[in-house]
């Protein structure tokens, strides 16, 4: 952190989450470089925590199993805080089902990067969506109806679609709710629903992505596999992951895998 001491999460409170899908309940902690003085960061994890991450600003990004009344235990949001645990705010909140935004880093231009997957049979693979931080000059989210002016569509692959006899491919794409500025896809040939990626422009599925790390020039870095990335049969899994890293230039975003 800027005080140079470390924020990590830690399930040492023993408690248990308030839903299902996540054990042990984890939250966030902060310490000197020695490992002394240890301190409770996050008095308000009261589901669980993960990835924390230090913007440029000082604040701090993780992975938060609050979820402002969504009742999906699949789900979790984006927050914010300051190091000490002041100034809680969601940057970005799940309000569809089985939506988990997670593995966050920041972009030279200031945007956040997230990767948004379904947290099970993904295996942490997904969709790559960048955004820019909220300002003064601007509202913080679009409105709460997902298909209203300033909820943007945002890019999700492309998939066979048959007007007649013939099939093509073209893109498909997602309504967010409360959408934040700038809002769009990356990673626009990937998606993180739970079942099979979408496919390339030659056929072939598209894989997707995880794990991004800002790289200097705005570059991100990531974790890209082929193939389906998805365990279930929807249509296959295989062939099976194998993941490399890849270098997404200028933070602009790319259409197809190849």
């Amino acid at each position: 952190m800027p005080d140079g001491r470390l924020l990590f999460v830690s399930s040492r409170d023993g408690y248990l989450p308030n839903k299902d899908f996540t054990f042990p309940k984890l939250r966030l902690y902060a310490m000197d470089q020695d490992g002394r003085n240890v301190e409770k960061a996050g008095h308000l994890n009261i589901g669980s925590a993960l990835h924390p991450t230090v913007r440029t600003d000082g604040r701090v990004m993780f992975a938060s199993y609050e979820v402002q009344g969504a009742r999906d235990e699949r789900a979790w949001s984006l927050w914010a805080m300051l190091p000490a645990g002041p100034y809680w705010e969601p940057l970005m909140t799940s309000f569809t089902e089985a939506s988990a935004w997670h593995f966050q880093t920041k972009l030279s231009d200031w945007r956040i990067a997230v990767v948004e997957y379904y947290n099970l049979n993904n295996n942490g693979f997904g969709t790559l969506v960048a955004f820019s931080p909220r300002g003064a000059d601007a509202p913080p989210f679009g409105p709460a109806v997902p298909n209203a002016p300033g909820n943007p569509p945002v890019r999700r692959g492309l998939w066979f679609f048959e007007p007649g006899h013939e099939a093509h491919l073209r893109p498909r794409f997602k309504l967010y709710p409360f959408s934040p500025p700038g809002l769009q896809a990356l990673s626009a040939f990937t998606h993180g629903e739970d079942e099979a990626a979408s496919r390339a422009l030659d056929g072939t599925f598209a894989g997707k992505v995880t794990h991004p790390s800002g790289a200097p020039d705005n570059g991100v870095l990531l974790v890209w596999t082929p193939g389906p990335a998805n365990d279930l049969d929807r249509p296959t899994t295989q062939p099976r992951y194998d993941g490399g890293l890849y270098l997404l230039r200028a933070g602009e975003a790319v259409d197809d895998a190849r």
